[in-house]
């Protein structure tokens, strides 16, 4: 994308996606499909096969829930004093 003066909005209207599908494609989230690999192999003269190598995609680590501990109830609060 340097070489070509490319922004990720110039590669989302080339390949007609959404800027958000480009910027998760360029962060490893979201991979490549048949069509875009064709597209962009057009577009930047290279093979297809240097597009359709195999990568690990980053995942979104799941977000932790906070447990919280049941507090006994106010009887047996009232009973324990």
């Amino acid at each position: 994308m340097q070489e070509h003066n490319m922004k990720a909005v110039d590669l989302a209207t080339l390949l007609n996606v959404s800027e958000g599908l480009v910027s998760d494609m360029l962060k490893y989230k979201k991979g490549l499909s048949k069509e875009t690999i064709r597209i962009l192999s057009e577009k930047f003269k290279i093979s297809q096969e240097a597009l359709n190598k195999p990568y690990a995609l980053k995942t979104t680590p799941l977000i932790k829930i906070r447990t919280v501990k049941k507090r006994p109830a106010a009887r047996k609060i009232a009973r324990a004093l």
